[in-house]
């Protein structure tokens, strides 16, 4: 069975529209507690933005982008962004994973 690929027209806007949906994504996500939105409607975005790419591509393609050093790697630095981010507010003397958005 022969596989069609998509024309390079349709790969070039996945790849102009995945950084976007995905950043859009996050957004959504972050901002969940005070608007309507949060972890299941975000990471519906975020998925829609990785079947963009697996359209526009193939799913043989795009995971052979994900190594499993490159996937360690991007785990390692989430992890200690996110546990970076809990460490800021010892600096301005407030407790671990402060909420500073609660008392609005």
């Amino acid at each position: 069975m022969k596989r069609l690929r998509m024309s390079k027209l349709v790969r070039f806007a996945a790849d102009i529209l995945y950084p976007v949906v995905l950043i859009f994504g996050l957004y959504v996500v972050a901002h969940g507690h005070i608007s309507p939105g949060g972890g299941f409607q975000g990471g519906a975005v975020i998925a829609t933005g990785v079947a963009l790419v697996i359209v526009a591509y193939s799913y043989k393609e795009a995971s052979a982008w994900i190594t499993g050093s490159g996937s360690m790697a991007r785990e390692v630095i989430g992890l200690m962004g996110f546990i970076g981010t809990a460490l800021i507010a010892f600096f301005f003397g407030m407790p671990f994973f402060y909420n500073y958005l609660a008392g609005q």
